[in-house]
Order: structure tokens, then C-alpha cells, then sequence
């Protein structure tokens, strides 16, 4: 019995351009019921409460809150009417389905919340991986209760469909989902299953965080080799553009990069034991992920309603497909390349911060001499009046002694204009 079960097929734009009228009202029928314009709809389907609540007292009922999701939320009644707006006009293809899941499983998905958490982590890979843009894609989706198997029934649409040339302009009728997509889409769901899941990535920024404490990036590098390392890769960082591991501008690069880290991570006893610890959960990862390919722990039918208790299918197993466990390693690369980076731009920017720290210290002086400068001028009245005050004694003596010595010299000149 797999782990789970993933039911998909669409529903495209037009029938087939040879489809008899039987056909074409079958088609008109089932486009109206998904693009949410009949009477009864699959929203109606998906929002049914007799599925979607197991207990059905008035504490369950008030705390419902909004039956429909997608990958990243709830989705509330103002956007529902936004989608099916759009619904009723798309020439899109709606893909539409359900994901089951063993009684084992079901136990993890009571509540919306675990199953945003799912379609996160999972659809967007489908996604990534297939032939449509993860940001032009629409998916309502809602997780229903009502069988031993939880099961999550979903829909999803292109907002614009997307076009192909082939003599004249035409939507995409691409319905079918590429092996390289399905099997990705397989090992992601298995590993999300993973109750250790986390594991790995605790231990990731554990890895991280060691490295960082060992080797800041403007700190000293005790061991020789990776300072001379370090200091060799500073000397031919490009002069612009971003230096990032994964930038164009950076590729050259890389293998010096991957040197340094990989001396790094050797010669430090704590981030060695870190790494370990991140390698291991790593590997069992990966097994976990082969054996989700060869034990049929997970079925994937198109077209077809599969009987959960009599599965019957042929499980997609090829590995070579699988991208999900080097995209793990190639970020754990990318982290650790991009602060072996930090340290050698550090490195390349001393002189110039040093000039800097000059210039700082000459423009510090400066500000100090103008200050004392400033307080000096203020200070020169004061002295001025200081002075006058230690001549001619007290202030308000000198004041009257001036007066009177204005009014003589006046009288003076009034009495020699009369004589005259």
C-alpha cells in the first residue's frame, strides 16, 4: 500500500477538434463544472462540510474559519470571487485531482495549516520542474475528512495562459506533466513525510553557524594555508559585478572557492564534527529518497481512479531524474562559498579601509582643532571684559566713568560753538 495517492487530469480549454457532439456536451459539462459556472461546481464540492469536518458540533463550525487554501494560505471569500471571475473567462487548462494519504499519514493532516505546509514544500517542486511559471500558476485546493484516508482535493490554472508558435498563435494545450517533474514531485512528497525532516536543516545552520564562529569574516586566519588561500583568491576577485557563488561573475572562481571551503571545514575540529552530523542527516535522507522510487511508497495515476485497497500501478522510478537531494548539497555549497567570498573581499578591502580609517582619524583632529578654535573666539570678549574690569576697576565703575567722560568732552564742544 503506498504512502500516498495522486490522482491528476485536466480539463483543457476546447474538446478535440474531431470529438463527436456526445463528446463536445460531455466536455461543455465538465469544463462548466471546474471553471466554477455550474449550478453545483467542484468549489462546491471542495467546500462540502459533511467532508471537510470530522466532528460536526457548533465549536467545530465556528472555528472553521475558511475551508479553501493554496500553498502559501487560507484563501478568504474575497479572492475566492477573484478566481472564479477569472475562472469563468480562462482558456487556461484546469488540472484538477487529489492527493490520498495511507491511515499512517492521515494522522498528519487534521488541520489546513499541516496541509499549506505540504503543498508548500511539494507542489511548488511539481512546479519548479514542470513546463509552467510557479508564479502564473493558481491553485485552490482543501483538505476533506471524511474517510479513514485524509485525502486533499485541488485544482489549479494558469492565470495567462502561455502561447507557442506553431504558424499561427494558440494556447498551450500541454496537460501532461514530464517524468523529470513527476519523480521530483515523488521524492519531495516522501521526504516531507520524513517525521526527522527537520532534522537536516537544524543541522545546516548549526554547519553554519560553526563555520562563522571559526572564521569571522574580518577576523585573523590562524591556519597559514587557508590566510594564503584566502589572500590568493582576494588578489583576483573581479573589480565590479556581484560576487555572489552562484553569479556568472563569480564562475571562474568557483573551484578556488570550493578549495578553501573544503580546507576550512578539515582543519577546525568543531565545524569537522558539524558537518558530520549534517552529512549524516544528508545521507539518510537520500536513502529515504531511493527508497521512496523503488518501494512504491508512493502511486501516481493520470486519467485514471485508482481503488485505494487494489492499487495496481506501475511506480515511476528513475533516479536519474531526481534533482531534489543535489539541490540540497548545492545549497549547503552556495553557503558556505558565499562566506568564503565575505572573507576575501574582507581581506581585498584592508587597505582601502585603512586609508579610511586615516582619513577618519585626520578628519577627527580637524573637528577637534575647529572646535577649540570656536570655544576660543567665543572666549575673547570675556577676556576683553576681564581685562577693562582689572583696569579700571569694578564693571559698573568703568561704565559710569565712560558716561562721564561722553557728557564733558559734549558740554566742551556746546560751550565753544557759544563763544564762537
Amino acid at each position: 500500500m503506498p504512502a500516498i495517492i495522486c490522482n491528476m487530469t485536466f480539463t483543457p480549454y476546447l474538446p478535440a477538434k474531431n470529438a463527436g457532439a456526445d463528446k463536445r456536451v460531455k466536455h461543455s459539462q465538465e469544463r462548466a463544472y471546474y471553471n466554477w459556472t455550474a449550478p453545483f461546481n467542484y468549489r462546491a464540492y471542495m467546500e462540502d462540510n459533511k467532508k471537510t469536518q470530522v466532528h460536526k458540533d457548533y465549536s467545530d463550525y465556528m472555528s472553521k474559519g475558511e475551508i479553501l487554501f493554496n500553498q502559501y494560505g487560507e484563501l478568504g471569500r474575497e479572492r475566492l470571487d477573484a478566481i472564479k471571475s477569472e475562472l469563468s473567462k480562462s482558456k487556461s487548462i484546469i488540472w484538477h485531482g487529489y492527493i490520498s494519504f495511507d491511515e499512517e499519514n492521515s494522522k498528519n493532516f487534521e488541520t489546513k495549516r499541516q496541509c499549506i505546509d505540504y503543498l508548500h514544500d511539494t507542489f511548488n517542486v511539481l512546479l519548479d520542474y514542470s513546463h509552467l511559471r510557479k508564479n502564473n500558476v493558481e491553485l485552490v485546493a482543501s483538505l476533506h475528512k471524511d474517510t479513514d484516508h485524509r485525502h486533499i482535493h485541488f485544482m489549479f490554472f494558469e492565470k495567462q495562459p502561455l502561447y507557442k508558435s506553431r504558424g499561427e498563435k494558440t494556447y498551450s494545450s500541454k496537460g501532461k506533466f514530464s517524468r523529470f517533474a513527476l519523480d521530483n514531485f515523488i521524492v519531495a512528497s516522501n521526504l516531507y513525510l520524513d517525521e526527522r525532516r527537520h532534522e537536516l536543516h537544524l543541522f545546516r545552520d548549526e554547519l553554519i553557524g560553526k563555520i562563522r564562529k571559526a572564521y569571522p569574516v574580518k577576523g585573523n586566519v590562524a591556519d597559514s594555508e587557508i590566510s594564503k588561500q584566502i589572500k590568493q583568491l582576494a588578489s583576483e576577485l573581479p573589480a565590479s559585478g556581484r560576487l555572489g557563488y552562484e553569479s556568472d561573475n563569480m564562475k571562474a572562481l568557483r573551484s578556488k572557492v570550493d578549495a578553501v571551503a573544503k580546507q576550512i571545514i578539515a582543519s577546525d575540529r568543531d565545524v569537522m564534527t558539524a558537518y558530520r552530523k549534517w552529512q549524516s542527516a544528508l545521507n539518510r535522507r537520500e536513502e529515504l529518497a531511493k527508497s521512496a522510487m523503488t518501494e512504491s511508497k508512493f502511486a501516481y495515476v493520470n486519467n485514471k481512479r485508482v481503488n485505494l485497497n487494489e492499487v495496481d500501478v506501475a511506480n515511476i522510478s528513475d533516479w536519474d531524474n531526481v534533482a531534489v537531494i543535489d539541490k540540497i548539497k548545492r545549497d549547503m555549497q552556495c553557503r558556505i562559498g558565499n562566506h568564503v567570498i565575505k572573507m576575501a573581499k574582507a581581506v581585498k578591502e584592508l587597505p582601502r579601509r585603512g586609508i579610511a580609517r586615516s582619513r577618519a582619524k585626520s578628519n577627527k583632529r580637524q573637528k577637534i582643532d575647529a572646535r577649540c578654535l570656536r570655544e576660543a573666539i567665543r572666549g575673547i570678549p570675556q577676556m576683553l571684559r576681564s581685562l577693562f574690569v582689572d583696569t579700571y576697576g569694578a564693571k559698573d565703575n568703568y561704565i559710569y566713568d565712560l558716561h562721564r567722560a561722553q557728557r564733558e568732552i559734549e558740554e566742551d564742544k556746546y560751550n565753544a560753538q557759544r563763544k564762537a
